[in-house]
């Protein structure tokens, strides 16, 4: 008898074993009481009973493993969930085509085998492969099985919390709903900790399936500092500035150390340089057409002769949606964007994945209305601290869910001077899975009393993690996009186009710590400082100067698709009067004519 055969045998064996047990329990179990003893108040509810290891071929745990029979070759033993008779666990960086090109199979066969409605996988996701396939997880050999009929999501499992971890996380990992852990595991809030061992009821939630799949946290290989891919990286230490060699790069971005990728100019050592209103930094070196559109919350102004004079890359409308349609026919290849002003209730209450989706459900048949001439929608806008782990599980489903309608998402949306980098780590999530759903990335970015305030300066000491060195290239307000993308988002793949959606001077950037008139909100609140102080006489060059300076860095930048200078209102909304953008589109469109 064969290695081969003989394990087979010891197989059937033991499913016959397990079977006879699981007859005997369920024996012993109607003859108990029917109604079960009361647990004491703060005793944890009871767990799913837990699959026995030798029932059936697709168990998760295994407890102890089989002795090797006589003759069979010694193999080194991979983890019980790699294990599992014609099984895959799903590695970072699969995808269905490659599995079917390693299994001898189709993507087809494996998607109708596991129940999948679309292409989307997930690291750490358990994939039964069809039978008849060749049964190779890399170099090890495993028995292909028919047992489509218990499929793995429907098992529960013992799983013990990582660093990091969080109930709305492993929800989303294991297809299930915070509730459902919750219940099943006695939880009375949402806290757990590292090390504990938590009952994981799989498909029990309410979540499409198809809408889970698509997201998931980053695996903990990719929590790291991203230096793979930057060229010769060098890790700058917040606290003094001092350079280290390239070898001493892996230092972890959770302390808020910033890794310089390489990309651009790199930090400034020491402290940060000194910021004076009264130097008006040069334009930096660029080429290619103006990236400046507008911010529109009612089509007025010359909006459409600018449109189609200078064929901006990106427009966006508020609420006035419409005037897109007319913006796609004078310039088809201007990207849009458009948002709803809507009710942002209860931010970090609920399972933020199912109330991304009823909120999509929600819009969505004002979103197919105006699907034909809008490319992209934000959702809420400005979500700050402490929110960020929580809305990136709604950004990532609200992104994976659009795509399900055909549509594409804006996700992000943060306001001015936000976030910090060590807060944007919670958001990763989000990128990872609007980059699989095709999504775009907004942000905001204002200055005042002038765009270039706080230029060249690092991020201040926040909630105890460390500040961020100077950079020439960048600033706290504007152009701190490229804290985010170039020691970050870049070197982990993660650099999902980008569109700065709100633009230009507000009064509320740096509000109780800037120089100019602390009342004032809009460029026109301004007018009379620039006048006072710099010695401005004609104050929409000056402000139109300033744009050009800020169109300067964007032009720079490939994965900038533009910014929308905020806002053209055509006098119709009394809080945004001193924004009143319309009075600069001559001077703006003679500029950006001027790169054609």
């Amino acid at each position: 008898m064969t290695s081969t055969e003989r394990r087979i045998v010891a197989t059937t064996f033991s499913v016959m074993l397990g079977a006879l047990m699981l007859f005997a329990i369920a024996w012993v179990a109607t003859r108990l009481p029917s109604t079960p003893a009361t647990p004491e108040a703060g005793t944890p509810l009871p767990t799913q009973l837990e699959p026995t290891a030798s029932v059936v071929a697709l168990v998760i745990e295994t407890s102890t493993p089989s002795a090797a029979l006589p003759g069979d070759t010694a193999t080194a033993q991979p983890s019980a969930s790699a294990t599992v008779p014609g099984a895959y666990v799903v590695q970072p960086g699969d995808t269905l085509f490659d599995i079917a090109a390693q299994f001898s199979t189709t993507v087809e066969a494996i998607k109708a085998a596991n129940g999948l409605t679309s292409d989307v996988i997930f690291a750490g996701q358990t994939l039964v492969m069809p039978p008849g396939t060749d049964g190779t997880v890399g170099n090890t050999p495993t028995a292909a099985t028919g047992a489509t009929a218990s499929p793995v999501s429907q098992l529960p499992v013992k799983y013990v919390v990582q660093a990091g971890d969080t109930l709305f996380t492993l929800a989303l990992r294991f297809n299930t709903s915070v509730s459902a852990i919750k219940s099943t595991n006695g939880l009375a809030s949402d806290n757990i900790f590292v090390g504990q061992t938590l009952t994981i009821p799989q498909g029990g939630g309410l979540i499409p399936t198809s809408t889970l799949a698509a997201i998931r946290p980053l695996p903990s290989a990719t929590r790291r500092p991203a230096t793979q891919s930057a060229p010769s990286p060098t890790a700058v230490t917040a606290t003094s500035g001092a350079t280290a060699t390239p070898s001493a790069t892996a230092v972890s971005v959770a302390t808020a150390t910033i890794v310089f990728s390489g990309v651009g100019a790199p930090p400034i050592p020491g402290p940060s340089p000194t910021w004076s209103v009264y130097t008006f930094p040069t334009r930096a070196p660029a080429s290619g057409p103006t990236k400046l559109g507008f911010h529109v919350t009612l089509n007025s102004g010359g909006v459409l002769d600018y449109v189609a004079a200078v064929k901006p890359p990106v427009m966006k409308g508020v609420d006035d949606i419409g005037y897109l349609k007319d913006v796609k026919a004078l310039s088809p290849g201007t990207i849009t964007i458009g948002r709803f002003v809507v009710d942002q209730p209860n931010i970090g209450g609920g399972d933020p994945a199912q109330r991304a989706i009823d909120f999509v459900n929600e819009q969505l048949p004002r979103y197919l209305q105006h699907k034909d001439y809008v490319d992209y929608w934000e959702g809420w806008n400005e979500v700050t601290y402490p929110n960020y782990e929580w809305y990136a599980i709604f950004e990532a489903a609200r992104a994976c869910e659009m795509q399900k309608h055909g549509l594409k998402a804006a996700i992000g949306a943060f306001s001015t001077g936000t976030p910090e980098p060590w807060q944007f780590m919670a958001f990763l999530p989000a990128m990872e899975a609007g980059k699989r759903c095709g999504a775009i990335l907004t942000t905001h970015e204002y200055g005042a009393p002038t765009l270039y305030l706080w230029w060249s300066q690092g991020l201040p000491e926040s909630y105890g993690n460390p500040p961020v060195p100077a950079y020439p290239d960048r600033g706290p307000l504007c152009g701190r996009y490229r804290f985010l993308y170039r020691d970050i988002l870049i070197p982990r793949g993660l650099a999902i186009p980008l569109v700065i959606s709100e633009a230009g001077i507000d009064g509320g950037a740096g509000a109780g710590q800037r120089p100019g008139y602390s009342t004032a909100q809009g460029w026109m609140g301004f007018r009379d400082y620039w006048g006072a102080e710099l010695g401005v006489t004609d104050p929409v060059a000056f402000y139109v100067d300033q744009l050009a300076w800020y169109d300067s860095l964007l032009r720079q930048d490939s994965y900038v698709i533009g910014a929308t200078i905020f806002n053209v209102a055509g006098g119709s909304s009394p809080t945004w009067a001193s924004f009143e953008a319309s009075g600069l589109i001559p001077k703006l469109r003679e500029y950006a004519q001027g790169l054609q």
